[in-house]
């Protein structure tokens, strides 16, 4: 039961689904028996039945939800929204190899360390949406396409500044060499040297 956006309202919805469940149990309750199940109660009551399933190995895809739209360029679709959660994903595992040598960092104090976990959980939160298969796929609506993009700008701003720090950090203590400048990264394209200056 239910598909996307079914559950938006879900007190109606289950309200319904209870009416069906007490209606079917009590008026055809000799030959069905209805209830709320799990995944593993739907595959036990499928393996009593002791069938040979076929097995697929064709692709289910182009499939049409309605007349004349079709979901195909999947692949191709959105390429800067793909690029961009490629970016957000670099991002995240260049600055958790950093992270992880600062937590480990026996000298490192309680609050640096709950702002580096900070920052990873924020984009692992950001990056687990962006995973979504309507996302990652480019099947979204522009403005749900857009979301996803404001998304990961807002995990990348929120995690570059603990990233520069860690940069920082491991230079200082590999090279002995501090700067009082912050370290940064541009985050934009296509840009000359006025958009994003080596030092303001």
């Amino acid at each position: 039961m239910g598909c996307d956006f079914t559950y938006v309202d879900a007190e109606h919805y289950y309200n319904s689904l209870d009416n069906l469940i007490n209606f079917v149990n009590a008026n055809y309750g000799d030959k069905y028996h209805m209830k709320y199940a799990t995944p593993s109660d739907y595959v036990k009551a499928l393996a009593s039945y002791d069938l040979k399933w076929p097995t697929k190995y064709d692709d289910m895809m182009p499939y049409a939800d309605s007349p004349h739209q079709y979901w195909t360029g999947y692949f191709t679709a959105r390429p800067n929204n793909k690029a961009y959660i490629r970016e957000g994903s670099h991002n995240f595992h260049a600055s958790s190899q950093l992270y992880t040598l600062a937590v480990l960092n026996q000298s490192a104090s309680q609050d640096e360390v709950d702002q580096v976990l900070a920052a990873k959980n924020e984009m692992l939160d950001k990056l687990g949406i962006v995973s979504h298969h309507d996302s990652v796929t480019g099947t979204g609506n522009q403005h749900t396409a857009d979301d996803y993009s404001a998304k990961i700008a807002k995990g990348i701003s929120l995690n570059n500044p603990v990233y520069g720090k860690a940069i920082a950090d491991q230079i200082f203590s590999k090279a002995g060499q501090y700067s009082d400048m912050e370290w940064k990264q541009c985050l934009a394209t296509n840009t000359t040297y006025k958009d994003c200056p080596i030092a303001a």
